[in-house]
């Protein structure tokens, strides 16, 4: 059903946003001279055009990424108007991944070694009436292991550790927490042409937003993605100077999902090489469905609050 699907995808997808611009691609090198990386202990200045730019993928890059998921949801069915199952759910899911890129192409990432030190999700009874750890954050299969990821005409191909495919639970799962690994950084380079200032909106094409989430259509239509640059910090200890976007997605229904949210919060992304270090955003999200059956006339709802954060360190 619309609602279940939904649910599933959107759980996937907070797991795979972090992954924006975290190893970026660019087709030609950055060659004016205004707009090369700045120095690690450089102070931004507050009132002028700022100029992002993108990093070559190098072999031996490094990322640690921590990522924690929670969902607060209230389902309503109704029988021909009268009440047949209300309950209150939470759905949790924590992630560490450790990324090390192994090959390139020219600039662009080629492939990568993947770790999961940590990956456990928490799901309701009702959505999985079979499993025997329902209601427990409980170990996912691919925590604890390494895996060998290469982006090869634009798909990903995973196998273990030995280079041998992974049970299809396993591949879906990373497959699902990569999406984004290698993808070109679309985001970077609509940043770079518009180079904001503080206190600018920046609205953000639509095919842009759903190549960055790596949206389909189980989650709605994008209806808006903005970014309102909100301040500059200087570099920190061995980094890049840093940029702090408010950012405030919304999505809405469409004729193959009823789903629709909006969430809202802080993206800190480093101006030398567009990679997030952070990013946190909350907010309301809802769906619902009707269908006409032999027993009746039934009316599906689920609302709710999604809260994500995350943290990535790079070396």
């Amino acid at each position: 059903m619309f609602v279940r699907s939904s649910i599933g995808f959107l759980f996937s997808l907070t797991l795979c946003l972090p992954l924006v611009a975290q190893i970026p691609q660019q087709s030609q090198p950055v060659k004016d001279r205004a707009v090369q990386p700045a120095t690690a202990t450089s102070v931004v200045p507050q009132q002028r055009p700022i100029r992002f730019a993108l990093r070559a993928a190098r072999i031996g890059d490094r990322v640690q990424q921590r990522v924690g998921v929670e969902m607060q949801l209230k389902t309503l069915i109704t029988q021909s108007g009268q009440t047949a199952h209300e309950s209150d759910t939470t759905m949790r899911r924590q992630q560490q991944r450790l990324v090390e890129v192994t090959a390139v192409e020219g600039e662009n990432f080629k492939a990568a070694r993947v770790e999961f030190p940590l990956s456990r999700m928490q799901v309701p009874k009702e959505l999985d009436p079979e499993s025997a750890v329902a209601d427990v954050l409980a170990p996912q299969p691919i925590e604890g292991k390494v895996y060998l990821v290469t982006r090869v005409d634009g798909k990903l191909k995973i196998t273990d550790a030995s280079g041998e495919l992974p049970p299809v639970e396993e591949y879906k799962l990373v497959a699902d927490s990569l999406a984004t690994l290698g993808k070109p950084n679309l985001l970077a380079r609509h940043l770079l042409k518009v180079q904001p200032q503080v206190g600018q909106r920046v609205l953000v094409p639509r095919e842009i937003a759903k190549s960055l989430f790596g949206m389909n259509d189980d989650i709605g239509a994008i209806k808006r993605f903005e970014l309102t640059l909100s301040e500059l910090k200087a570099a920190p200890a061995g980094g890049f100077p840093l940029a702090v976007f408010m950012a405030k997605i919304e999505t809405m229904p469409s004729e193959t999902s009823p789903m629709e949210m909006s969430v809202e919060g802080k993206l800190t992304m480093e101006i030398s090489t567009c990679r997030i270090v952070a990013a946190e955003l909350a907010g309301p999200i809802g769906m619902s469905s009707e269908q006409q059956t032999a027993e009746g006339f039934f009316h599906y709802g689920v609302s709710g609050q999604l809260r994500m954060a995350t943290s990535a360190t790079y070396r």
